[in-house]
Order: C-alpha cells, then structure tokens, then sequence
C-alpha cells in the first residue's frame, strides 16, 4: 500500500514537473512572438543596424523546437499512446521544418526583404553580400566614403557600379574615382569573393563644396539593383 502511494506521489511530482517546463516553453513562444510581432513590427527597419538574416533562421530554429518540445509534454501527461505518436510526428515535421529553413537560407532571394537604405554605419545585403557604410570624411575638396564588403554565405560575384553623393539641397555628385584595397579601379568596380572573404572599398567624390557637412543619400548600383546608405555626416 505506502508503495502505491509513493509510486502516485512520484508520478504526481513528474506530471507537475513536466505541467511546469511546459508552461516556460508555452510563455517562451509567446514571448518570441509579442517581440516580433508587437514590439518590432518591422524588425528589419527597427533594428537595420544589428539584424543579420541569420538572425530569422535562428529564431524560426527556437520556434519549432520550443513548439515540439511542448507537444511532446503535453502529450506525454495525457497517455503514453498520444506521447509515442506526437513524437513520431514532431520529429518528421521538425526534420522536414529545418530542411525547408537550409533551402530558403540558400536561396538567393533570401535577404530580398531587407532594407537596401539604411542609416550611417548601417549595413546593406545583396544575396548573402554584407555591405557595411564605415564613415565619410572631408579632404580639401574631396568627400572619401569607405565601406566594407563581406561574404556571408557563398561564393558571389558582385558589381559596383554609378556612385553618387546626393546632399540635403538636392545637389547630386558623381564625379568618383574608386579604390579596391587601396588599389585604383577603372571604371565599374567588380569582386569575386569566396565565402567569409571581405573586401575593403574607398570612393573618392570630386569637387565637392566645403558648405556639405551632411549627406542624404551614398547611392550605388550594386549589380541591377540600387542601393543606399542616407543621413550621414561628413566627418
């Protein structure tokens, strides 16, 4: 008798153990999604400045492993029958889940949804290509703007192309000469960088008034799409 009455206790205990790591995992998932959806209803603008798009495939990876450990729980403190087929399925789905998060991280159009304007120090992406605004500084009547390139995710080949500065009165200047690791580029500036490579690149504008102590916009074309970087100061 006293060892049916712990074996209840001892199963009470588990069952509330488990009642109790699931409700963490439930608030867990509620709480990913109040901050995506609530508190940064635009992530990729709120946040430009840090986002990567790592960061979306990490978070869906928490997602569906908070979700199908809950499932498992929940399951397992309703019988043993339900637990033995929600595990068979949560791990089909949750395999099936991370092979469709592998191909769309591959995916060229991957990063179509970020912003292609940010603002100063900000970071752009092309593809998998991380280009990242350094700053802008002033010599005599020239304005240098240096950036960094880096390959996040695949070999690329990637062309920059039609540089301009455009300042807060409208004034637009294209009159550049471009720099590839200090190193003087002809014409369109043009990169082949295996994967984790960076490149540094420097574009100098000409004649450039002292009065331009800001910028509204860098743009460039970067293969057929334009791009930007806007609001920063001359240094």
């Amino acid at each position: 008798m006293i060892d049916r009455v712990d074996d209840y206790y001892s199963a009470s205990r588990r069952r509330l153990l488990a009642a109790k790591i699931l409700g963490v995992l439930s608030a867990l998932i509620a709480l990913l999604w109040a901050l995506i959806q609530y508190l940064f209803p635009d992530p990729m603008i709120y946040l430009s400045g840090i986002w990567r798009p790592e960061y979306f495939v990490a978070f869906m990876a928490i997602v569906i492993v908070c979700t199908s450990l809950s499932l498992c729980i929940w399951s397992y403190l309703k019988n043993r029958y339900l637990f033995a087929v929600v595990v068979v399925l949560a791990y089909s789905i949750s395999c099936f889940s991370f092979f469709l998060l592998g191909k769309e991280y591959h995916s060229p159009d991957f990063v179509a949804g970020l912003p292609k304007t940010t603002s100063e120090g900000g970071v752009v992406y092309l593809q998998g290509v991380e280009i990242q605004h350094d700053h802008c500084a002033r010599q005599g009547g020239t304005v240098q703007c240096r950036m960094t390139v880096t390959n996040r995710r695949s070999a690329q080949k990637i062309r920059f192309s039609s540089w301009r500065l455009v300042m807060k009165d409208g004034a637009v200047f294209k009159e550049y000469e471009a720099f590839r690791g200090g190193q003087a580029v002809r014409g369109m500036v043009y990169l082949e960088l295996p994967r984790g490579a960076e490149a540094e690149l420097e574009v100098v504008f000409f004649d450039v008034p002292e009065q331009y102590t800001e910028i509204l916009n860098l743009g460039f074309r970067a293969g057929s799409k334009e791009f930007g970087f806007k609001n920063i100061l001359i240094r």
